[in-house]
């Protein structure tokens, strides 16, 4: 914290604030870049910086708008192969994804997730303290964070609960991730379940004629023998099919914060893995992760560091001339506290695009696979029906059959595996992208007082 008896920073001369300008107005594309503007209010249209702005929080500001500009490659996916997904579908018209998933159980069990999370809620109340704190002083958090550029040993507490808002933020939006991302591998488990459950009944039909043909004496044991085995098989595969979706719905349950039995309801008998798959963009550029309030967050983690550092005139123009050098800094670079805080948010960035163009990878191909294995399957319902037939009328074999239905099981699960990975990895792409929270989050209301039990946080 910088307290109100440090000396005052020697006022910059007017060729350095010309400087500074100029590589400012360069990073006119942060503007685009935080396109929501009532969250991260910067004036990046205004040909000259604020005068009120403080060397250290406008190094930063420079940092980052001009490594979002020009320091990164835009990465393909193998989407690029694919349909390409129109510039509108981009942007979403949903914050909240699950609402618009297409699956109503999964935004009911999201949001009842969020709203029942403990370390959730006690995050919420201590947030909302501080946003109380700030009232008090005519300083809301969400206003707040565009006057983060004095020198005035309180705005370094001003951008750290402002980390804290993004910070809460973002657990907020991870949690809604893995919940989903339970209930897609818990409709998985049920959905293969549910198959393997209604393929029994044809498999012991064909023990039953492989017996009967047997006592006719028209097939040897051989046919019996496979018959028994196919039939035991798949009662081993349904039993341990049965004990990982009940270890899966636990696991949901637990996250949710429902009881097994209530949640075992809501699931119903059968189900299926929601098909909420969507074709990636054909590229992954820093635009994508402008909402990610982790980044949000450590932006105004390192501008308090900054500011407590006091950082140099000398610091501030070797951070400004890194990058514009596409080289990246050695050790040596991060000596100075400006150049360490630009590498450090520049290795954040591009962890965040690698992490989106991976997921969108996965899309891709899981999408890819989908469609092949739905065409595979459509050939093994052919090829089992002719297999049965001709077992029926004397002219085939139970080997040939047992062959063709294990053969088309296996393909049931894969089809249902893929749809399942395509879902997990879309959920990925809007997870690291950064939606998922919104801006009331920064401010979130008082939870309820009228619950069963007593909160009580450390």
């Amino acid at each position: 914290m910088i307290h109100g008896n440090r000396a005052p920073r020697p006022a910059r001369s007017v060729e350095q604030a010309s400087r500074i300008a100029g590589f400012f107005r360069k990073g006119d594309c942060l503007g685009k870049q935080f396109r929501y503007r009532s969250i991260v209010p910067y004036a990046c249209k205004s040909p000259f910086p604020r005068p009120s702005l403080a060397p250290a929080a406008l190094a930063l500001t420079c940092a980052l708008a001009l490594s979002a500009c020009a320091g990164t490659t835009e990465r393909t996916t193998p989407a690029s192969t694919l349909a390409p997904m129109p510039a509108a579908a981009r942007e979403p018209t949903e914050l909240y994804w699950w609402r618009s998933a297409g699956d109503p159980l999964l935004a009911e069990l999201v949001e009842t997730g969020l709203a029942q999370n403990r370390d959730l809620t006690c995050q919420a109340l201590s947030l909302r303290r501080a946003n109380e704190r700030a009232r008090t002083h005519a300083r809301r958090i969400d206003t707040r964070i565009g006057r983060l550029f004095d020198t005035r040993g309180t705005d370094v507490d001003t951008a750290e609960e402002a980390a804290r808002a993004f910070t809460y933020a973002d657990r907020r939006a991870d949690l809604a991730a893995r919940i989903a991302r339970s209930y897609i591998a818990t409709r998985e488990l049920q959905e293969m379940l549910d198959a393997h459950e209604e393929t029994l009944a044809t498999t012991r039909d064909n023990a039953e004629i492989a017996a009967f043909r047997e006592e006719a004496g028209l097939v040897s044991g051989v046919d019996t023998g496979l018959a028994g085995t196919a039939l035991a098989a798949s009662n081993d595969d349904i039993g341990t099919l049965q004990i990982r979706y009940e270890e899966s719905r636990h696991a949901l349950a637990q996250l949710v914060g429902l009881s097994d039995v209530a949640l075992e309801a809501k699931l119903g008998e059968t189900g299926q893995v929601p098909d909420i798959g969507t074709l990636p963009p054909e590229e992954t550029t820093p635009e994508d992760i402008a909402r990610r309030a982790d980044l949000l967050a450590l932006e105004r983690r390192l501008i308090a560091h900054l500011i407590e550092s006091r950082v140099s005139d000398e610091d501030l123009a070797a951070a400004l001339a890194d990058l514009k050098d596409p080289a990246v800094p050695t050790e040596t670079d991060t000596a100075t506290p400006a150049r360490a805080v630009v590498r450090q948010w520049r290795e954040a960035r591009d962890a965040a695009l690698n992490e989106l163009a991976t997921s969108r990878d996965r899309m891709a191909l899981s999408a890819e696979r989908q469609t092949k294995l739905e065409d595979a399957m459509s050939r093994a319902r052919d090829t089992v029906e002719d297999a049965r037939l001709a077992y029926r009328t004397g002219t085939g074999t139970m080997a040939t059959l047992y062959v063709a239905e294990d053969a088309m099981r296996k393909l049931s699960d894969a089809r249902i595996s893929a749809r399942s990975a395509r879902a997990q990895a879309t959920i990925g792409s809007w997870d690291a992208q950064g939606l998922g929270w919104s801006e009331a989050d920064l401010d979130p209301p008082a939870p309820p007082a009228d619950g069963p039990e007593v909160l009580v946080c450390e």
